[in-house]
């Protein structure tokens, strides 16, 4: 007799799969992961909890300090993004949102607790991401706190795998890293739901426990029990091979916009004329804020004025190629 977990796997097998052949027409190191939301946030929703707050940068940065005064982040030479790693899951501060790489864990934070709302099931799938141990990132992260113009606020970056402590490990925690000082949503080209009710919550989580030994022990192997005063101190204190410049952020971030516009022609194929046109409309006007935002970055970096200007003429460009295959489907 099928349970209702089975029913569930079922419907994301589904959503992967329909990801799976989104993205593979397209050369790209694509990873999936999940997320498990308890509510529907609707426009909140897939929001990092640093943007649930009213966290200043200054105190971004003492909370590290806090984190090892306190033995949380131990080690002296730990980098700033594994301070913020351990910030997120001890106590929910950072501007990190948590993934799993591993849908059973998705399905437990989805189920435990709201049991009177319907949760959601979040399926990603990504077409780059970075290890958490990478010079790279670790300099990208340093220059996302310093507020440095080699930084552009829309270019968030997925985190594979990490194996920093105990509860990652059990959870196959990864993360995405939002770069901006105001939350920035992830396009829905990188994502489908599956809703759970509320009241097979219960169900799921047995079931869960029953064929998988997911649980809160598995889960959570450790409590920790200096989130609250942590908090407390910080919301009363006032006081690999990339680069990390703005040509390769320009780079990279153009490169993700293209693959959106790819991925919106595809999905146009099977629409009516009406209806095409209505995306393609729609994405140009995304496409025309987004190439201003990044020209007022290139504008504002510390390019000098003739690198400025020939990156500007090639962002231009590649804009105009992608813009042109848009308009070439209607």
């Amino acid at each position: 007799m099928a349970t209702i977990i089975f029913e569930i796997l079922q419907e994301i097998s589904k959503k992967i799969e329909e990801l799976e052949k989104k993205f593979s027409k397209y050369q790209c190191n694509q990873i999936t992961a999940f997320r498990g939301e308890s509510r529907d946030w609707k426009e909140t929703a897939l929001t990092p909890s640093l943007f649930r707050t009213d966290l200043s940068s200054v105190q971004e940065n003492e909370l590290f300090e806090l984190l090892q005064d306190f033995d949380i982040a131990k080690g002296k030479d730990l980098s700033n993004l594994e301070k913020a790693i351990e910030a997120q899951h001890y106590i929910a501060y950072s501007r990190l949102l948590d993934i799993t790489f591993n849908v059973l864990p998705a399905l437990y934070f989805a189920c435990e607790n709201d049991f009177e709302y319907e949760a959601k099931l979040y399926i990603l799938s990504f077409p780059d991401h970075y290890s958490p141990n990478s010079k790279y990132l670790r300099e990208y992260f340093d220059a996302v706190l310093n507020e440095e113009n080699s930084v552009f606020y829309k270019n968030f970056k997925v985190i594979s795998h990490s194996f920093s402590n105990e509860r990652i490990r059990s959870q196959s925690g990864g993360f995405i890293l939002f770069p901006s000082r105001e939350y920035y949503t992830i396009p829905e080209t990188y994502y489908k739901t599956v809703t759970i009710p509320g009241n097979k919550k219960k169900q799921i989580l047995n079931d869960l426990e029953k064929f998988f030994n997911i649980s809160n022990a598995t889960i959570y192997p450790e409590k920790d029990k200096r989130r609250e005063y942590i908090t407390s101190r910080i919301k009363k204190n006032t006081s690999f091979s990339k680069k990390n410049d703005v040509p390769s952020e320009v780079g990279s971030f153009i490169q993700r916009v293209r693959l959106e516009a790819q991925i919106t022609i595809a999905e146009c194929d099977l629409l009516t004329k009406d209806k095409t046109r209505q995306i393609i409309d729609n994405k140009l006007r995304e496409l025309r804020k987004n190439e201003e935002d990044l020209i007022v970055f290139i504008k504002n970096s510390n390019l000098s004025d003739k690198d400025s200007d020939e990156l500007i003429t090639n962002c231009r460009k590649k804009y105009s190629l992608i813009k042109y295959n848009l308009l070439g489907v209607i």
